[in-house]
């Protein structure tokens, strides 16, 4: 994921003109219509949530995701955790709060403008090698570069989704119909996760009426 996440930051600024890249996955409702954007969002602005490590609602504040290595791809394998258990019994643990940086951490949902992209372009070999073998380094290598930058107070500590979180779940849950309300009261840009068609339809229907009722 941070790696596809570069290279598209990397094509943005060196082959478009364009100005703001806002980062979202085929599981993301567009809930305020594109032509809408410039009343929301703040140009000048970016849109990050984050937070300070360790960070409340991680476990063990997600200083466990930095103190080990996580080499391989998949942090559930035999393989992994295999390693994350040798690493223990070798009482190997990196010293995070000697980088030199403060870690951040939050949703790999960023929306930034180019002067921020072309930032983290530059600063991205300084934090990717200390940050690349942490477990999820999405959730934590935009956040650390930007907020350890000159450009942290044009951050707003907000990245304009709507998602619910049951509690004990890493994972946001699935939308129906019966968060209509909750996503009309919070009107974000964007709300997920949604997955079934027919949930993509409903959603559809609901917020185009509402639109178009707010028109009238």
């Amino acid at each position: 994921m941070v790696n596809a996440m570069y290279n598209l930051i990397e094509y943005v600024v060196h082959q478009t003109g364009c100005e703001y890249l806002l980062f979202i996955s085929g599981e993301d409702y567009p809930i305020i219509p594109g032509a809408l954007y410039d009343t929301y969002i703040d140009c000048e602005k970016n849109y990050v949530q984050y937070e300070k490590l360790p960070k409340k609602d991680w476990d063990h504040g997600g200083i466990d995701r930095v103190q080990h290595l996580y080499p391989f791809r998949s942090y559930t394998t035999f393989r992994s955790r295999a390693f994350i258990k040798l690493q223990k019994l070798m009482k190997y643990s990196r010293n995070y709060g000697t980088l030199g940086f403060s870690l951040y951490g939050g949703s790999q949902w960023i929306n930034i403008n180019r002067t921020a992209a072309e930032y983290v372009l530059d600063q991205w070999h300084t934090f990717y090698s200390v940050i690349k073998y942490s477990r999820i380094p999405d959730e934590l290598l935009f956040q650390s570069i930007l907020l350890n930058s000159p450009l942290r107070e044009t951050i707003e500590n907000n990245n304009l989704r709507f998602l619910h979180f049951e509690k004990g779940h890493d994972h946001p849950v699935y939308l129906d119909k019966s968060y209509f309300g909750k996503i009309n009261d919070a009107m974000p840009l964007f709300c997920r996760k949604i997955q079934d068609p027919a949930t993509f339809e409903a959603f559809h229907r609901y917020f185009n009426n509402a639109e178009a009722q707010n028109n009238g």
